[in-house]
């Protein structure tokens, strides 16, 4: 029981740091007749865009790994404390 419980902790923890790491997309319309600068600052954008999401991810990523070392040490204490009984 309690390492479902300690499960679904680390997972409502992943949860909410990938929540929390939402990137807003602009609400303005793209124009059909952009110059070249303006092209030009929007791939600069999207770029930006693009290296925040993948820091995002690394982020998680490593939630996730910090997840699984919680769940194996909550595991390896109901371990030890079952066999201590």
């Amino acid at each position: 029981m309690k390492k479902i419980v300690a499960l679904l902790f680390a997972m409502l923890m992943v949860v909410s740091m990938v929540a929390c790491g939402v990137v807003e997309e602009s609400s303005e319309p793209a124009s059909s007749t952009a110059t070249s600068s303006e092209a030009a600052s929007s791939a600069a954008s999207a770029d930006e865009s693009a290296a925040s999401a993948d820091e995002s991810a690394a982020s998680a990523d490593e939630s996730v790994a910090s997840a699984d070392e919680s769940v194996a040490s909550a595991d390896e204490s109901v371990e030890s404390s079952v066999a201590a009984e």
